[in-house]
């Protein structure tokens, strides 16, 4: 159906939080959308100042790939129009977490380490979506494709 799923699952860090939800862009891609608020105070948080962030199709496999310990880093960069151009995340995998930073024009950067309990869930979404939108694919067929595309073809010279 049309109607809109509410997925979602938030990550709680000291000086920001996450929030990572299934969404749909424009075209109908199914993707996930990054949002991200400052704290406020002890386990308070900004929401209605946030930085929202939908991943592209060609972000999410990047972002499922870092998740799932493939790929070390990715980011993007691209987000957000006139007064928002420069919106973006980066995301890097630092063995025994996850370091997820979004940033936007004239706000300050959110950073939220993500422990292994989280990237699980979070990843779990991510590979949920690419399988929605593809849904001939198990979710072996894209952790191989994962890996033999987007973790070999995207890799650093070196990090092999």
């Amino acid at each position: 159906g049309a109607e809109r799923e509410f997925i979602s699952h938030h990550v709680y860090g000291g000086k920001a939080a996450l929030c990572w939800d299934v969404d749909k862009t424009k075209n109908g891609d199914d993707t996930i959308r990054l949002e991200a608020a400052k704290a406020i105070g002890e386990r308070k948080y900004d929401w209605s100042n946030k930085i929202s962030i939908q991943l592209t199709r060609d972000e999410l496999p990047c972002v499922a790939a870092v998740f799932l310990g493939i790929l070390p880093e990715t980011d993007g960069r691209n987000h957000g129009v006139g007064d928002q151009q420069g919106k973006g995340f980066e995301i890097q995998h630092q063995g025994n977490k996850l370091f997820v930073k979004v940033f936007a024009p004239q706000k300050p950067p959110c950073a939220v380490p993500v422990s292994p309990e989280d990237a699980f869930t979070v990843a779990s979404l991510l590979v949920r979506q690419i399988r929605k939108g593809k849904p001939w694919l198990s979710g072996n067929d894209i952790m191989t494709m994962l890996r033999a595309i987007i973790g070999r073809m995207k890799a650093k010279p070196g990090n092999q």
